[in-house]
């Protein structure tokens, strides 16, 4: 049941996605030629993973889903990514049908105390995320993790530090969310290529970032 009303979810999300100026679609069942000068292949099926630190089993499932949209994102470095003429607000739905909007700069703050601060201290416990946009006219994924965003209300940049995950299922943080669904169409040779490595001036344009995370492990310290 939980694994549908996500699904429903994701629907949503890209229409909201969609309303919002970012011109795209979900991902087409197909892998289109990639674009020639940068490091970006069609997707692979999931091989042979270095497990991760943390016990990852017992972090739960995917209930909520934030959604970012931008004009353009920019890989700066390959650690860092850099939205673009941003919408002012973080769409969220919620696993039950609660749906809910958030000032970026709420949603992105990193001050101790801040709703979306947990209880280590960390911006929503550094999620994973799943970004599409378009590079080189093509359609293009990437799998990331995100941590210390930093907005710029001046500018309209958002900037993560970011690293590039493999689509393998030892990568998910949260199961049945968007990034553990889009590594299983990987597995099947399906979605759009999937960027293995972020050039430094590599830049996508009609960007949407879904963010996976677990209500209970964004828990308040206060809560």
């Amino acid at each position: 049941m939980a694994l549908q009303q996500y699904a429903v979810l994701l629907c949503a999300a890209f229409l909201v996605a969609t309303a919002s100026g970012a011109r795209q679609a979900v991902a087409p069942a197909f892998a289109p030629a990639p674009a020639p000068s940068y490091d970006i292949m069609p997707s692979p099926a999931p091989g042979p993973a270095t497990q991760r630190g943390d016990d990852l089993s017992q972090r739960g499932a995917a209930d909520i889903l934030f959604v970012i949209v931008a004009n353009k994102a920019t890989f700066t470095t390959p650690s860092t990514l850099v939205l673009s003429s941003l919408a002012h607000t973080v769409a969220s739905f919620e696993v039950g049908g609660r749906a809910g909007v958030s000032p970026i700069v709420v949603f992105t703050s990193t001050t101790p105390g801040a709703p979306y601060v947990d209880a280590q201290g960390q911006w929503l416990d550094q999620p994973e995320a799943l970004m599409k946009g378009t590079l080189g006219g093509q359609p293009a994924d990437s799998l990331l993790l995100l941590s210390r965003p930093a907005y710029n209300e001046t500018d309209m940049t958002l900037t993560f530090t970011v690293a590039t995950l493999q689509p393998t299922p030892l990568s998910v943080k949260f199961s049945g969310g968007v990034v553990s669904e889009r590594i299983q169409q990987a597995g099947s040779g399906m979605g759009a290529p999937l960027i293995q490595t972020a050039a430094p001036g590599m830049e996508l344009t009609d960007v949407t970032v879904f963010i996976d995370m677990n209500r209970q492990a964004m828990q308040h310290p206060s809560a």
